[in-house]
């Protein structure tokens, strides 16, 4: 799904939450064309295509209000939004946050990918590789946007960019990992 109706179908959910009309709700999508999304610590130098390499392959470039820098989401990527109200389980996005990176990890195990966390850095990792990212955003304790963990995307995307504002990561996917192709239902199903 194209990201921008992805990104107001989340916040009529969130709204929607905060009012009490609907309960905790989880989007899983794979967002289609590709799209860079600039969190409140990106720097535009984090951005590092032109312009016109930009457009050359449809990515648009969108900011957003969630923490977090510079995020690629394109096929081959499993994107989760959850919408959960905190207030009934631990008001604490710190907290939030090391729960998201938990799912991607326990995930990854099922495939018998040996992830974890890394100390001062968010996201899921596989040694010094990234496979997975998490930025969040929350208003009256209701939270939004989430994690994305790579499945099989086009690994050269994330030269575009600074990915989560960490010179030199090396990013990995779960195709990579494990050398085979992971259906995106499956890795729904799994995460």
């Amino acid at each position: 799904l194209e990201y921008r109706r992805t990104w107001e179908l989340q916040k009529r959910i969130l709204g929607w939450r905060i009012e009490g009309r609907t309960g905790d709700t989880v989007i899983l999508v794979e967002h289609d064309p590709p799209v860079i999304t600039l969190g409140s610590a990106a720097k535009k130098s984090h951005v590092k295509a032109t312009r016109e390499e930009l457009a050359e392959k449809g990515v648009e470039v969108i900011k957003v209000e969630r923490g977090g820098d510079a995020t690629l989401h394109c096929p081959g990527q499993l994107v989760a939004y959850p919408v959960i109200d905190l207030k009934g389980l631990r008001q604490d996005l710190h907290w939030y946050m090391r729960k998201l990176e938990e799912a991607m990890v326990h995930a990854l195990s099922g495939w018998g990918i040996e992830a974890g966390t890394r100390e001062g850095l968010t996201g899921a990792w596989v040694g010094r590789a990234k496979i997975g990212s998490v930025g969040i955003g929350a208003r009256n304790w209701v939270t939004c946007h989430g994690l994305s963990l790579n499945v099989s995307p086009d690994m050269g995307l994330f030269e575009l960019i600074v990915p989560c504002g960490i010179k030199g990561v090396k990013m990995t996917s779960v195709k990579l990992e494990t050398g085979r192709d992971v259906p995106m239902k499956e890795a729904g199903d799994r995460l």
